[in-house]
Order: structure tokens, then sequence, then C-alpha cells
């Protein structure tokens, strides 16, 4: 007998679940997220989240702070529409190559001459006229065991650096063996007010959870992550297990980088 070949794009193709979840494909899974919420947000403005705390759209909750595992960083670089609510101009999700159909689309990141590595350098007009760089860091609540994804840009830049320096140098590059802290600190700039969220390095985790739970959870997610994204290297895309977090770009909260520095 042979077995008809999986003709289904790839978010309907059923998950290699143990047939534990009957018919549930990729278009069934979302990956909440976290950000942080600006005291000019329209979140904080309904009274749904307090400005400083972060919020999840997909949860529906916001949280002072969040204590997690982190298990893969990614540095992304953003274009942003002049307009705010607009689709940016050029994103890319590894801060390599642009994503398909933004308007630098083949163009590498390290040769673009938009790229802005260190915009708390400059002014706030010239940062809006540059590619600012970001982080997507793919988490799990410890309190509640949940998956999310935290997104860091604008003034949370210089903090994440700072802390991605500390996992490189004291935990060899695997951020899984440390609780980092998710919090933000109140700042003032010309504009007014604001918040700057950082993640904060906290203590060692139990080697046995390490070893059991948190490495081989992140070796997973790098592989799928390889794999997701070997482009032009002649690999076809697997059917992902877990939805693809850094498919997605949202627009930067209110004065989240105008009130800078």
């Amino acid at each position: 007998m042979t077995t008809k070949p999986n003709t289904l794009p790839v978010g309907l193709q059923p998950l290699s679940d143990k047939g534990f979840m009957i018919g549930v494909t990729q278009s069934d899974l979302v990956l909440p997220t976290y950000r942080l919420v600006q005291g000019a947000s329209e979140i904080a403005k309904s009274g749904d989240a307090a400005p400083g705390s972060f919020y999840s759209p997909e949860l529906g909750i916001s949280k002072p702070r969040i204590e997690a595992v982190v298990y893969m960083i990614r540095h992304t670089q953003t274009l942003w529409s002049e307009e705010m609510g607009q689709a940016p101009r050029c994103s890319s999700d590894d801060g390599y190559m642009p994503r398909p159909g933004s308007e630098f689309e083949g163009r590498q990141c390290a040769k673009c001459e938009l790229r802005l590595d260190e915009p708390y350098k400059v002014s706030a007009e010239v940062r809006r006229q540059m590619c600012l760089p970001g982080y997507s860091l793919m988490c799990m609540d410890i309190e509640s065991d949940m998956p999310f994804l935290f997104r860091a840009s604008g003034s949370s830049v210089p903090r994440v650096k700072t802390w991605i320096t500390a996992i490189h140098i004291t935990h060899e590059g695997e951020p899984f063996r440390i609780k980092t802290i998710f919090q933000s600190e109140q700042k003032q700039g010309p504009a007014g007010s604001y918040f700057v969220a950082y993640p904060k390095a906290d203590s060692l985790l139990p080697e046995n959870d390490i070893n059991n739970q948190h490495r081989p959870m992140a070796i997973h997610l790098k592989n799928q992550n390889e794999a997701t994204y070997a482009v032009g290297e002649g690999k076809a895309e697997p059917a992902p297990e877990l939805p693809n977090p850094f498919n997605t770009v949202t627009q930067p909260e209110p004065d989240e980088d105008d009130s800078l520095f």
C-alpha cells in the first residue's frame, strides 16, 4: 500500500502529536506575547493595564513582572513607517535578511545603509528614518508553565544587550540555565516619563531542571528554528510543532522610541 503525499500547506498539516490531538494543525496554535505598556498606549488609557506593566493581548492579562526561563534569543531589525499603525517598510526576523515583501527584500541587513545598531546614540529625528534593532525572546513563564514571546525594542535595547552579554560570558550562551526576571523602570525624557523594560539574570536554576527540562526544550526549539529558517539551502519548510514565534512584527508602544534618551 502506498501513502499519498501530504500536499497541504505547512500551516494546515497535522502536528506529530502522538495521536492525542485529532485534526489539530499549526493554524490552531497561538503563542502569547508580552509587551511593555507605556502611559500613552491605548491599553493604558483604557485602564486594562498599568503603565510599566507587561500586557498579553492573547491572554488578556497584565503582570508587574514576569519570572521566566529564556530558551532562545533572536536579533531583529525594523524600519518603521512614518505613520504609527502602518506596517513596517522593511523588517528582518534574524537581522540578516529582510522578510519577503519588505521594501528592501534581497538586501543583506549588514550592508544596508539604513541599519542603526546603537539608536540610543542619535536623536529621535534620526532614529525615525533608520532601521532599528530589537530582540524576540522565546520564554516560559515559571509561574504558569506557559510559553510566551517577549519583544524588546526602543529604550529596552541597551538593557537587553547587557543581559545578553552576561549570558554569553557567564553561562556560555545558554540563557535557560538561569531564572530571568522581566521588569520595568520609569525614566524621564524630553517628552515626559516613559518605561524601560529589561531582563535581569536572577539565580541559577536547579541542575536537574536544566538537564531534564530546559536544555531538551531549548535544543528542540533550536533544531526547529534552524530547519524553518534554512533559506536558500534547498530545505523544505517542515510542519512546525510550535507556532512560529518570529513571523509577526508589531508596532512599538506610543512614545517608546520618541521619548528616549
